[in-house]
């Protein structure tokens, strides 16, 4: 009270009504002072960060030794940070990871927009802490609402997405809510920079909107501001990208004469395994590219990690929501309720390993290098081209899961050209499959095969590696392939995955 008195005497308004009263004998001052206090409007004012994650890095060109940190952080594309909405969704009680979320209910839903207050340049590394975009609601107020600012809250926000219809105050739970579903993870087909207005939700639950502990800014004569900040986001997608990254410079080059050369990208040849820099005369010019075993179904709103690495294992198992990766913890897909290890691809998946084996070298499906030649289509990292390959949904795997038939991959199309000749006696097509790594093996390359060297049979258990999410694509990383060594006659391609928060 002594608090709000303070607070008065800075307006004009109250030093009158004061002055009048002290002509009044036996008033009752306190009296009044609720009576104003409650003459006051408020509202709350959220500050919604765009996160490159917040935890520590490890060493630059390493994989992960856990977790989803890689080789650093980096800034998205301004269309991969727009957000022009939230759904905010308050609650009360222990948390997220509460035992009691069946019961609990949410006490607050909406839907707001938002303004742009903040932006990082896109491709810079990033330190902890550090966020891409901030978003202000600006001020709402909360008269009307459920919201007592006696109480303390937690918070869930999912942005670019309006999820207020689905959640009714008072009755819709915290537990229904961890179970909900999000068809898309973007707009657009998710191809190359085909993707905008993408879907973001809460990366923790660390954020309390703590009323009691929270002083208001007084703006004008009758309102009453909460301000809470660092609430931060993460995207549900994953980005694909291939770098020509490689031993000595790549360039791309348009096909010429009317020989079997064609458009793409043009790397030179090593003799072997050890010599530093290319020496063959042997050419492979890469055409396309395209992503196998993406999932095209459903994601998690809220993202859930558990202890174990097989559905046997987990069955009896409540995860973590919105907790961060261990060096023996899985991140769970919504498909993960199920064990993985059927020899046949899921119902879910689109461009199946299969399929693309199949794939016509014209079919739609592949991303061209030569289609990606224009400003916005590539951009330079490290002075080298990058390209966005595409933005898949979560898709993880258990350490009994077929890789052939379960993991996430990508194909690589190509023309070999033995001594550089381009003609039919001397060029050979050539398409390698490899499969996105997320954590663990090794910080070297990995070797890309072509179809005959596919096993149907392989998992992470049977290749002898760290059962710890060898293979998958979690939310909000950044895949970036590119082709570490192609060996004389093209029978050995190597890739390296680094990946980036």
């Amino acid at each position: 009270m002594l608090l709000l008195r303070k607070l008065y005497l800075t307006t004009s308004m109250l030093t009158v009504i004061l002055a009048a009263t002290l002509l009044m004998s036996c008033y009752d001052y306190d009296k009044e002072d609720v009576r104003l206090v409650e003459a006051y409007e408020r509202y709350i004012n959220l500050s919604i960060s765009v996160s490159t994650d917040n935890h520590s890095l490890t060493r630059a060109g390493e994989i992960p030794a856990w977790g989803e940190d890689g080789d650093g952080r980096e800034a998205g594309f301004e269309r991969e940070n727009s957000v022009t909405g939230v759904t905010v969704i308050l609650y009360q009680g222990t948390g997220i990871n509460s035992s009691d979320a069946g019961s609990t209910t949410i006490d607050f839903c909406a839907y707001y927009p938002v303004t742009l207050e903040s932006c990082e340049e896109q491709g810079t590394n990033q330190s902890p802490h550090k966020d891409e975009a901030i978003y202000s609601t600006g001020d709402r107020s909360i008269k009307g609402t459920a919201i007592d600012i006696t109480n303390s809250y937690h918070i869930i926000v999912v942005a670019n997405m309006n999820l207020a219809s689905q959640i009714e105050v008072g009755t819709t739970t915290l537990a229904s809510v961890r179970e909900m579903l999000a068809s898309k993870v973007c707009d657009g087909t998710g191809k190359g920079i085909d993707a905008t207005n993408f879907v973001m939700a809460s990366e923790e639950d660390d954020v309390t909107i703590d009323f009691p502990a929270t002083t208001p800014t007084l703006d004008g004569t009758n309102r009453l501001i909460y301000n809470f900040s660092d609430i931060r986001i993460e995207r549900l997608a994953a980005r694909i990208d291939f770098w020509t990254n490689y031993g000595t410079t790549v360039e791309y080059k348009a096909k010429e004469g009317s020989g079997t050369d064609v458009d793409g990208y043009e790397f030179k040849v090593y003799k072997n395994s050890t010599e530093a820099t290319p020496t063959s005369n042997d050419i492979f010019k890469l055409v396309a590219v395209v992503p196998f075993n993406v999932n095209a179904g459903n994601e998690y709103y809220i993202k859930r990690i558990s202890a174990f690495d097989n559905f046997a294992a987990r069955t009896s198992e409540t995860p973590l929501y919105l907790s961060h990766e261990t060096g023996t913890s899985w991140v769970l897909d919504c498909y993960s309720n199920a064990a993985k290890t059927v020899s046949v691809h899921p119902a879910n998946q689109s461009n199946t390993l299969t399929a693309v084996e199949a794939l016509a070298e014209n079919d739609a499906k592949w991303l061209f290098m030569n289609d990606v030649q224009t400003v916005g289509k590539k951009y330079s990292l490290d002075g080298k081209d990058n390209i966005i390959v595409g933005y898949p949904k979560e898709n993880t795997i258990d350490d009994n899961s077929p890789l052939y038939y379960y993991a996430t991959g990508m194909a690589i199309l190509g023309y070999y050209y033995r001594d550089g000749i381009r003609d039919a006696a001397h060029t050979t097509k050539k398409v390698y499959y490899g499969y996105l790594r997320h954590q663990g093996e090794s910080t070297g390359s990995y070797s890309a095969v072509e179809a005959t060297g596919l096993s149907k049979t392989e998992t992470i258990s049977s290749l002898g590696s760290r059962p710890d999410m060898n293979y998958g694509v979690v939310r909000n990383n950044i895949y970036r392939i590119s082709i570490d060594r192609i060996i004389q006659k093209g029978q050995t391609i190597t890739l390296k995955i680094e990946e980036e928060k």
